[in-house]
């Protein structure tokens, strides 16, 4: 059994005469007013899409910490996920310290004096130096002290996520 679909486009002309003669704005005023509206509005949202590039332009880049030695050969990039909570961003300090199989390191610091980190909904890349490798990352301790205005003091850390950049080795910690 076989079954066969189509459609068939009926012909029809169109009276130009009539069309023109009946173009009055009197007559069509929605007509007329949906095809100034539209553009408008689409020439307004492509000028708020564009601030919002360059917004998110912003935040791109990888930071280094600002407690890193310059001694320190072994490198790490940390990515930390804030949630999308209400009020889930932070302006308060963020420390941490990381433990590792072969040692664990002193308290370190999550810091930008370029741009705001761990916003709403944000992702924050970080290079972390390190004198040797750490192995095998066991845990991470974070904390912040609440040292934001109002709102901001909080912070809902969704995951981060630790990279080995000697041997690109992901460790993910969910929070």
């Amino acid at each position: 059994m076989y079954f066969v679909g189509g459609f068939v486009i009926l012909s029809e002309s169109i009276n130009w005469n009539y069309v023109f003669a009946n173009a009055d704005f009197m007559k069509n005023k929605t007509i007329y007013l949906t095809v100034i509206c539209v553009p408008v509005i689409y020439i307004i949202l492509i000028i708020y899409a564009r601030f919002k590039d360059k917004k998110d332009i912003e935040t791109l880049g990888v930071t280094p910490l600002p407690d890193n030695h310059r001694s320190d050969q072994y490198f790490y990039q940390i990515i930390v996920f804030t949630g999308q909570r209400q009020n889930a961003g932070t302006n308060s300090n963020v420390h941490f310290v990381i433990y590792g199989d072969n040692d664990e390191i002193h308290i370190r610091t999550l810091a930008d004096s370029q741009r705001k980190i761990l916003q709403h909904g944000g992702i924050d890349s970080f290079i972390m130096a390190v004198p040797q490798s750490l192995r095998l990352l066991n845990n991470i301790r974070i904390w912040h002290d609440n040292t934001g205005k109002g709102s901001s003091s909080s912070w809902f850390l969704k995951y981060l996520i630790i990279r080995d950049l000697q041997t690109m080795e992901k460790f993910y910690f969910i929070c």
